[in-house]
Formats: structure tokens, C-alpha cells, sequence
């Protein structure tokens, strides 16, 4: 009787320990579980900081959404080059202390001569649907009084009436420096500043560039010798009556499109950007929006 009980529990004890667990199987367990919770972490974050990006700060992202609109608009109602005998679209690379600096590639400062939907303010006579000088450009200062106190960066829309865009625009070879610069005060009103507070058009644009497709006819009457190409980051355009150049070199083919980019920050973004808690590249990957957007250039 002691021989049977005794050997029903020496099973007993036998089948317990075959159906536990053996110390290596709990620590592959346990290495499995941690990195599945890493991974859910990982997750977790980037769909919160989705959400944040996509639900902070709506007025600020629409801010970005219109003033991209604007742009495309702009680049679309570009005057013909024999109209105005001179420049009517200039891109220039910026680089000012960290503005527009995004993982190393610069801004730019875009002045054009367009066909602009805003209401005229010339006087005595307005001209709706006229040509207008219209300049866009990043500045780094507070979008109340200008002063570098508490500074953020924005985008500035500055555009002449059509009085004196016909004035004092045509014909230049260089509008930045020929126009943009030196404003002249006659005729009344005369525009305000490139980056005057007047001209806010959005708020928190960390990143502004245009891309220019272009085709590069080669030289030849071929068609099948063109070359479809883009400009590059950093790279100077301009469209004149000469024609079209990139970084002083003739593009017989001339400019087809643009895209254009701008890199926006939430105003959280921007506080730990200003005060050196992120890098511009982190503030932009964790509170950033970019948009980008399409115009069709018009064609000779």
C-alpha cells in the first residue's frame, strides 16, 4: 500500500515539473514582452505626435494652407517676359541666423511680376487684373512690433499697387535690388517693406522653398534631345526678357512648373526651438507640418 502510494506520487511530482516552465523559456518570454512593449511604445508615440501635429494649432496650419494658395496663385498669373522688358521673377537663396535653415537647406526670397486677384489700391485710378510687384520672404522677428524681443519666424507677403508696379518695375534687370531695396515713394501708396509686420502671412514657416521643372532643350532642334530636370535646393532662378536662367546658366527650354514647400511649426514647436530644448530638425520632426503644393507657370 505505502509502495503504490508513494509511486503515485513520485508522478504526481513528475508530471508537475514537465508542465512548468524551464528558466529559459521564461526569459525568452520576458525578452519577447519587453520588446513588443517597445514597439507598442514607439507606436504610441508617433500616432500621439500625429495628432498633435494635425490637431495643434489649426489657426497657425491654415495660416500655412492659404499663404500656399496664395503662392500657387501668384506663380500662375506670372506676366509674359516681353510685356514688361525686364525681370518678372527673381528666387534667391537666404541664409539669416536660423531662419529657414531646415536640415541645412536655406530659404529663399521670391520677388515676381504678376496678374494678383487683391484689391487695387492705386490712386486715383486702379486697375484691377494689372501687373503688380509682389515679394515673399521669411523673417525672423516678433509679428507684433518687429523687434528681435521673443522673436518667431513667418512668412511676409509684400505686393505693390498696379500704379506703381508700372512705374517703377518694368524694366528692371534686378527686382530685388533694383525694385524690393530701394523703393521709390511715387506713385502714392508705396508698398511696405519685404518683411514689414504689415505683410504677415503666416505664422510659425520654419522652411520655404520652390522647386522650378524645367526642360533642357540641349542646344538642338530635336525634341528628343530635351531633358526634363528640377532645380535643386539653394539654387538662384530667374525669368526675364533675356529668358529663363538657373544660377546664371541659360535654360533655353524656359521653367514649366513649380513646387513649392513650406515647413510649418506649432507655437509649442517654436517655444522649444527658441529656447535651445530642440534642434530645428527635432522641433520640425516632432511639431511640424509641411505642405507642399503645385503651379503651372504660364508659357510665352
Amino acid at each position: 500500500m505505502n509502495t503504490l502510494k508513494n509511486s503515485s506520487v513520485t508522478c504526481l511530482s513528475r508530471h508537475a515539473v514537465s508542465a512548468g516552465f524551464t528558466l529559459l523559456e521564461l526569459l525568452v518570454a520576458m525578452a519577447v514582452t519587453a520588446i513588443l512593449v517597445v514597439m507598442l511604445a514607439g507606436v504610441v508615440q508617433n500616432v500621439l505626435g500625429l495628432y498633435s501635429r494635425m490637431t495643434g494649432d489649426p489657426a497657425m496650419f491654415s495660416e500655412s494652407k492659404l499663404a500656399i494658395r496664395q503662392l500657387a496663385r501668384d506663380l500662375e498669373s506670372l506676366g509674359l517676359p516681353g510685356a514688361t522688358g525686364g525681370e518678372i521673377l527673381r528666387m534667391t537663396p537666404e541664409q539669416a541666423g536660423t531662419v529657414g535653415q531646415l536640415n541645412g537647406k536655406s530659404a529663399v526670397w521670391l520677388t515676381v511680376l504678376t496678374s494678383a486677384t487683391d484689391r487695387d489700391d492705386s490712386t486715383p485710378n486702379p486697375v484691377e487684373g494689372a501687373l503688380r510687384a509682389v515679394s515673399y520672404r521669411l523673417a525672423r522677428q516678433n509679428p507684433i512690433d518687429g523687434s528681435s524681443t521673443e522673436p518667431t519666424t513667418a512668412l511676409y507677403r509684400s505686393i505693390a499697387s498696379s500704379a506703381h508696379t508700372f512705374s517703377n518695375a518694368p524694366g528692371k534687370t534686378n527686382l530685388q535690388s533694383g525694385y524690393w531695396a530701394i523703393l521709390p515713394s511715387a506713385p502714392a501708396p508705396t508698398p511696405q517693406p519685404p518683411t514689414a509686420i504689415d505683410n504677415y502671412l503666416a505664422g510659425g514657416v520654419a522652411g520655404f522653398q520652390i522647386r522650378y521643372h524645367y526642360v533642357d532643350t540641349r542646344g538642338t532642334a530635336s525634341p528628343t534631345d530635351d531633358i526634363s530636370a528640377w532645380t535643386e535646393p539653394g539654387d538662384s532662378v530667374r525669368i526675364s526678357a533675356e529668358g529663363s536662367d538657373r544660377n546664371g546658366s541659360s535654360i533655353p527650354g524656359g521653367f514649366r512648373s513649380a513646387e513649392i514647400t513650406l515647413t510649418v511649426l506649432s507655437r509649442q514647436g517654436q517655444l522649444l526651438l527658441e529656447n535651445g530644448t530642440l534642434s530645428l530638425d527635432e522641433a520640425v520632426k516632432k511639431y511640424g507640418r509641411t505642405e507642399v503644393l503645385q503651379a503651372t507657370l504660364p508659357q510665352p
